[in-house]
């Protein structure tokens, strides 16, 4: 083809060169040489490569090509991320963290979740839209290189770009950019849905709905374990899932305290002071009591039990369980220990024994009690202030068993003449728990009360026929006025004389009249410090303001019998009885406790006096009896 529709006169550079310049009208056309002769006119060069003119239309610029490869990288990193992100979020996770998450969590939690309910929809829609893009990059950058290294770069950079940077990121923040990025994903779903949802639904059809992860007990113990650099629990924390989790696996066989470490009692026994002293050293608060052989249980004896009886009286261990009737819970050596717990939080009992997983065997293999199983949930032993554990099956107790144990022989020794009658006690008890505000049962109950005037806090002066020693003259003087005195008084039997003012006025005083009410008398802050200090009370709470009387009495010239209860020891049975509202409210055995401080309180510096025993059974009062020291 030649087109010379206008000549060009070629511009000569040098000897053998000239340069010619002009506009080629179309594009992509072969054009070929002609030279004017005036004697040959135009005559055509010929069709060989060097005088062939070829056009080609000039390239867009080059940003032209930048921009929409930018874009393209763009999204199909963003496909492929979305895919890998938002397909591995579980459903079920993502219901957690929009209950329990952080706000941020919460709210892409709640933005997420509708879209991850479609799964199959929204990967058939992120997997077609990455495969469209990464189809287009190939031909971008055709334009801008020749075909082979269009592909080697189209590679790297889809490669590179479009799959690994993105889904090392969104496969670890996955729900941040799925959240941020949620209406390109539903742009993109929109567009490619005419082809998408039909894949979608085949494979609903194909695969049934998605699972999401379950974890069954075993799986999430194991969890939790190999997560525990991550999950922030504390040791504790972990042992107390863990003992829960398993709780369902494991049989009272394995963690029952077997025949042979049970601590029992023959039935055939006596409440002395021997078998007291033994069921205090062991500490226990529910005693087994057998019938011939240690595997035939007949009875529970509780150790709160034997505080109404006086060992001396040695009565038969099988009246007491008679009157008691406690019930007896029975297990069996396979049977799992959750429901065995849930036995136990019903109430009726939380001691229980154990039968051999063979029916045709008689009698019982073992003993598991509530703290067996709760120490199974914390996997640790459960201690308190008299334990020493050396080992889960060899647990001994010590602690204030001696004490108690010498709480019982106070008072034993030569016997008084004098007697006190049982009418009296109760007379004596009536009166303090009705008319004397300290020792009502707001401050005092009626059991400590009754413990109180068990105590040594009765008190004898004599008068003879020959004359009184001057040095024994002093037992006559209670009170004397203008002197702190930290004790009441209470007369029992004879009179005193009172003298009160300057004028120095006297009268006499008879039986129940009482002093000293003020020593006793507690405020506010005193009461609650009481209530708020361990066993042990320190000094500073016996401190109080001194009680100075503007009265003297004196024991008037004939034999008289009084109470004298110190401030201390008053405070001593205060905390008893708070000790007693607990044990009744958590079921522990207090008694070994509030034993424990009425014999740290009645000691000869604060009491002193006599002894009055008094023995008191169900429902009934036995005759006393007065001992001397």
């Amino acid at each position: 083809m030649i087109d010379h529709t206008e000549p060009v006169k070629p511009k000569k550079l040098a000897i053998g060169v000239y340069a010619i310049e002009t506009t080629f009208k179309s594009t992509d056309t072969a054009y070929f040489v002609c030279v004017y002769a005036e004697e040959y006119g135009w005559q055509h060069q010929g069709n060989k490569h060097l005088l062939t003119i070829k056009t080609r239309s000039m390239p867009p610029p080059f940003l032209f090509h930048i921009s929409p490869l930018a874009a393209l990288l763009f999204l199909s990193g963003l496909f492929s991320g979305l895919t890998i992100g938002l397909m591995t979020l579980d459903q079920n996770e993502l219901q957690v963290l929009a209950l329990i998450g952080n706000e941020e969590q919460k709210k892409n939690a709640n933005v997420i979740l509708p879209l991850r309910r479609r799964g199959n929809f929204l990967l058939c829609s992120l997997l077609l839209g990455n495969v469209l893009v990464n189809s287009i990059i190939p031909l971008i950058f055709s334009g801008l290189t020749s075909d082979l290294f269009a592909v080697i770069l189209s590679t790297i950079a889809i490669v590179v770009i479009g799959e690994i940077i993105p889904q090392a990121i969104c496969s670890r923040r996955g729900l941040v950019v799925g959240a941020k990025t949620i209406y390109i994903t539903y742009l993109v779903i929109l567009i490619t849905s005419p082809i998408s949802y039909p894949i979608s639904k085949f494979l609903d059809w194909v695969f049934g709905i998605e699972i999401v992860h379950v974890y069954d007990r075993e799986r999430l113990m194991e969890y939790i374990r190999i997560t525990r650099p991550y999950n922030k629990l504390e040791e504790d924390e972990l042992n107390i899932i863990t003992g829960a989790l398993e709780l369902n696996h494991k049989t009272v066989g394995e963690v029952m305290t077997p025949l042979g470490d049970i601590f029992m009692i023959p039935i055939t026994a006596k409440l002395n002071s021997a078998l007291v002293s033994e069921i205090v050293h062991n500490d226990y608060s529910r005693i087994p009591v057998y019938d011939k052989e240690k595997s035939n249980v007949v009875a529970l004896l509780y150790a709160k039990d034997i505080v109404l009886y006086a060992a001396e009286e040695q009565i038969p261990i099988e009246m007491i369980v008679k009157s008691t009737k406690h019930p007896l819970i029975y297990t069996r050596e396979n049977k799992r220990l959750k429901s065995v717990f849930d036995e136990f939080k019903q109430g009726k009992c939380h001691m229980a024994f154990v039968k051999a997983r063979n029916k045709n065997q008689k009698g019982i293999i073992g003993l598991i009690t509530m703290e067996d199983v709760l120490e199974e949930i914390l996997q640790s032993e459960i201690l308190d202030e008299t334990d020493i554990v050396t080992d889960k099956k060899q647990v001994r107790k010590q602690g204030t068993g001696k004490e108690f144990a010498e709480f019982l022989k106070i008072g034993e020794g030569k016997r008084l003449s004098h007697y006190i009658s049982p009418q009296t006690f109760h007379a004596v008890f009536n009166l303090l728990s009705t008319n004397v505000k300290p020792f009502s049962s707001t401050y005092i109950s009626k059991t400590v009360l009754r413990k109180i005037l068990e105590q040594k806090v009765f008190h004898e002066v004599k008068f003879h026929d020959e004359p009184i020693a001057k040095s024994k003259r002093s037992n006559e003087m209670l009170y004397v006025a203008g002197q702190a005195a930290d004790y009441f008084i209470m007369i029992i039997e004879g009179r005193v004389k009172v003298s009160i003012g300057k004028e120095r006025l006297h009268f006499e005083c008879r039986q129940f009249s009482y002093f000293g009410l003020p020593a006793l008398e507690l405020n506010a802050d005193c009461l609650s410090k009481i209530k708020s200090e361990n066993l042990q009370m320190t000094n500073e709470i016996f401190a109080h303001p001194v009680f100075i009387p503007e009265y003297t009495v004196q024991v008037s010239k004939e034999n008289c019998l009084y109470m004298k209860i110190s401030r201390r020891f008053y405070l001593t049975a205060c905390k008893a009885t708070i000790l007693e509202t607990q044990w009744l409210k958590e079921s522990k055995n207090v008694s070994r406790e509030m034993d424990t401080f009425f014999h740290k309180a009645v000691d000869s510096k604060h009491l002193g006096g006599t002894w009055i025993k008094t023995h008191y059974f169900p429902k009934k009062i036995s005759k006393g009896r007065c001992q001397q020291n």
